[in-house]
C-alpha cells in the first residue's frame, strides 16, 4: 500500500513538473507579459522614477556650511587666555544663487524628467511592436507549416497513385519518381520552415521572459479576419506626432536645452553667502574677569569676475 501511494504521489509530482505546453499565447496576452516584466523597460521606469526627484533638488538652496576656527592662538604656549583677540570662532554660512538660477536649473530638470518619461512610452510601443512582429512571424509559420502538411498529403496520394498505375502497367515509372521528388521536396521545405518556427518561438519566448525552449502554441481565436480601414498619410503623421515616445522626449529635450541656455547666460551673475560667526574668548588674566565674546554678522562675500572672457 505504501508503495502504491508513493508511486502515485511520484506521478503528480512529474505531472506538475511538467511545462504548461497547452497553454495558447493571443497576441494581447504576448504584449502585456512582455510589458509587464521586460527588463530594458524596468530600466527605463528606474531611470524615469529617478528623474522625478531631481527637480526638487535643483531648486533647494546649497546645504549650509559650518566653520570652526581658532584665531590668534599664539605659537609660544597656545594659551586661550594669554592673548586679548584668542578666541575660539563657530560659524554658519549659507551660498544664495543669484536669483533666477534656482528655477532655471528646475525647469530643466523637469524636461529632463518629461524626456525620459516619453522615452519609457517609446520603449513600451517598441516592444509591443516587436512582440507584434515575432508572434505574427511565428503565426505565418505555422500557416506555411500547415499548407506543407497538407501539401504533404496530397502528394502522399499522388505517389501512391503513381505506383499503383506503374504496378498496373498503365503508368510510367518517370511518373512515380517526379512525385517521390515532389514528395521529398516538400519534406526538405518542412524541416527549414520548422528550424524558423523554432527560431521565432525562442525570439518571442525571450521578448515575453519565457523560457527560450518551451514550446509556443499561438492562440487563434481572437483574430480578427477583416483588415481595418488604412488611415491617410496626413493622420498617419498627426498620429505619430502625438503618439510616439520618442518625438515627444525630442521636443522636451529641446526645452531643456533653451532652459540650461538660460541659465548659462546667468553664470556670469554673482552668487552670494551669507552667514555669522561667534567667537569665545578665554579669562583676562590681568583683570582677572571674562572677555567678553565677539560676534561677527552679517558676512556677505560672492565671487569677483575678474577673467571673464575665459570662463
Amino acid at each position: 500500500m505504501f508503495i502504491v501511494l508513493l508511486l502515485t504521489a511520484s506521478a503528480i509530482l512529474a505531472e506538475n513538473d511538467k511545462p504548461d505546453v497547452a497553454d495558447p499565447l493571443s497576441l494581447e496576452r504576448a504584449i502585456t507579459l512582455a510589458l509587464d516584466a521586460h527588463p530594458e523597460l524596468l530600466a527605463r521606469e528606474a531611470r524615469t522614477h529617478a528623474l522625478a526627484w531631481i527637480p526638487a533638488q535643483r531648486e533647494s538652496l546649497p546645504d549650509p556650511m559650518l566653520s570652526l576656527n581658532a584665531m590668534s592662538l599664539p605659537t609660544d604656549s597656545f594659551d586661550l587666555n594669554q592673548e586679548p583677540m584668542t578666541q575660539l570662532q563657530f560659524g554658519i554660512s549659507q551660498l544664495i544663487p543669484f536669483p533666477g538660477k534656482r528655477r532655471l536649473a528646475r525647469a530643466a530638470a523637469e524636461f529632463d524628467a518629461s524626456a525620459s518619461g516619453a522615452m519609457q512610452d517609446e520603449v513600451k510601443t517598441r516592444l509591443a511592436e516587436r512582440v507584434r512582429l515575432a508572434w505574427w512571424k511565428t503565426f505565418s509559420l505555422d500557416r506555411s507549416l500547415d499548407i506543407n502538411t497538407m501539401s504533404q498529403s496530397v502528394t502522399r496520394q499522388l505517389v501512391r497513385s503513381a505506383e499503383a498505375r506503374y504496378a498496373s502497367g498503365e503508368g510510367s515509372q518517370q511518373d512515380v519518381i517526379v512525385a517521390q521528388l515532389q514528395l521529398s521536396q516538400h519534406k526538405s521545405e518542412a524541416v527549414r520552415l520548422m528550424g524558423m518556427r523554432n527560431s521565432s518561438a525562442a525570439i518571442l519566448n525571450s521578448l515575453v521572459q519565457r523560457p527560450v525552449g518551451q514550446p509556443v502554441v499561438l492562440d487563434r481565436s481572437e483574430l480578427h479576419r477583416s483588415l481595418p480601414e488604412v488611415p491617410s498619410s496626413s493622420q498617419l503623421q498627426s498620429h505619430a506626432m502625438e503618439s510616439r515616445g520618442i518625438l515627444r522626449s525630442q521636443r522636451e529635450t529641446l526645452r531643456a536645452g533653451a532652459k540650461r541656455l538660460e541659465l548659462a547666460a546667468l553664470s556670469s551673475r554673482p552668487d552670494f553667502r551669507l552667514g555669522a560667526a561667534y567667537g569665545r574668548r578665554g579669562t583676562d588674566l590681568v583683570r582677572e574677569v571674562e572677555r567678553p565674546d565677539l560676534l561677527s554678522m552679517p558676512r556677505a562675500a560672492d565671487p569677483a569676475p575678474v577673467d571673464r572672457a575665459t570662463q
